[in-house]
């Protein structure tokens, strides 16, 4: 399901439907959008589709706290858009235009349901933004390449391994229970990248993911597929799910007697369940944990489904950052990572998605990525949870095997 049962109710009486070619694709589109119009993507698990380009109305969030961005979000019409891991935090480069959360009114919105079924509705005074979308020239794929100076690269890997020292220290002095620790892989990128040709690319590469690409207005892109929910809101029930644990694809058939993987999992499980029961809950179905394929890489997942509980926006700050993004107890985790980490993780490990007439469906950012044309760089993410037991060797190469499927579609010609 996305938002809607019927993502054709996707509009209200400000935008009036125009034609859409046969057989035009929505990624299509999102390459013809000007490079001065704000842009916003985002694909449901289920397939279905919205792509918003141009802007009756943009809410972009000061550095404050989650409860107050989760309380302004609107209940009216659809919106495209997310939030930083840590709002509280001021963005620094290269996420100054995301600000603290940016959310996108589009003027023109296309729907897509999960048989490629288009349609495009557009705003008055924005006709000829609509044909451009609908008929204009798609931006030429471009041969990919990246240089990460060695020094910088020596840097980057020797942060993470002292911060997993540090991290493990904390464990055995239970000052933490778990801390997912992450690294941005930088590299020149001076290439202005077609985001739908590389989201199009990699729709056979990860299975059972989110797509998704935020652009505020002649900024960089963040883009991605992610494999995790973060809360789907209904007129009837909210939806999450934990997804900790990570395995090799090809290793997958022990991961679910993994002890280490269980008990990372366990943290992020068991802050879900109570965090739906403190906010009103009635009746919680906590599914049997399994095991889901993304890419290479195979994850634990346990799905929630919650009824009774009160509206998503007064409690979304109790439920993220959960502890498969961050760690337990939270708030000590996120001093670790602030100290720690080295850089500004932005939206990386926030959340993305739509809102719709009230509705809500929010992924995890994850398995995603900065491109920033203008600076000429590109910035890669990756992390991974830290608990007791946990080996240096195997988390620095579950990061790259992460960010494997990023480099596979960046640097391959198109």
């Amino acid at each position: 399901m996305g938002v809607l049962d019927d993502p054709w109710v996707a509009t209200d009486s400000t935008r009036v439907e125009r034609a859409w070619p046969a057989g035009r694709d929505i990624l299509e589109a999102l390459d013809a959008a000007p490079w001065d119009e704000a842009l916003a993507y985002f694909e449901s698990r289920d397939g279905t589709r919205m792509l918003g380009v141009g802007a009756l109305e943009e809410l972009r969030f000061d550095a404050g706290p989650l409860a107050s961005i989760a309380r302004a979000l609107p209940t009216h019409d659809v919106w495209i858009g997310g939030a930083r891991f840590h709002p509280g935090r001021e963005a620094s480069q290269p996420w100054p235009p995301f600000r603290g959360g940016w959310f996108l009114r589009p003027a023109v919105l296309v729907v897509a349901d999960a048989g490629g079924r288009a349609r495009c509705f557009a705003a008055a005074g924005h006709e000829a933004l609509a044909e451009t979308l609908a008929r204009g020239d798609v931006a030429r794929p471009v041969q990919g390449g990246a240089v990460l100076p060695e020094a910088e690269a020596a840097q980057s890997e020797a942060r993470w391994l002292a911060a997993f020292d540090a991290a493990i220290a904390a464990i055995h002095e239970r000052v933490l229970d778990k801390v997912v620790l992450a690294r941005c892989f930088e590299a020149e990128f001076p290439h202005a990248v077609p985001v739908g040709a590389l989201l199009a690319a990699s729709s056979s590469k990860a299975a059972a993911r989110f797509r998704f690409a935020l652009r505020p207005r002649a900024a960089a892109t963040f883009v991605g597929m992610s494999p995790e929910l973060l809360v789907r809101e209904t007129k009837t029930c909210i939806e999450t799910e934990a997804v900790a644990g990570t395995m090799r694809s090809e290793a997958s058939a022990t991961l679910l007697a993994d002890d280490k993987n269980r008990r990372e999992h366990a943290f992020v499980a068991d802050a879900i369940a109570a965090a739906l029961r403190r906010n009103g809950a009635e009746a919680i179905e906590r599914g049997e944990i399994a095991t889901r394929c993304h890419g290479n890489l195979t994850h634990l997942v346990t799905p929630f489904v919650a009824h009774g509980a009160a509206p998503m926006r007064t409690w979304l700050a109790d439920l993220h950052p959960t502890p498969a993004v961050c760690g337990h107890p939270r708030d000590v985790a996120l001093d670790f990572i602030r100290e720690r980490e080295g850089f500004d993780r932005g939206f990386y490990s926030g959340f993305v998605g739509t809102l719709q007439n009230g509705e809500a469906e929010f992924a995890v950012a994850l398995r995603c990525a900065l491109l920033d044309a203008q600076r000429g760089r590109r910035h890669v993410y990756a992390g991974g949870g830290i608990v007791a037991g946990s080996d240096k060797n195997d988390e620095a190469r579950e990061l790259v095997d992460k960010i494997a499927l990023w480099h596979e579609v960046l640097d391959q010609p198109r």
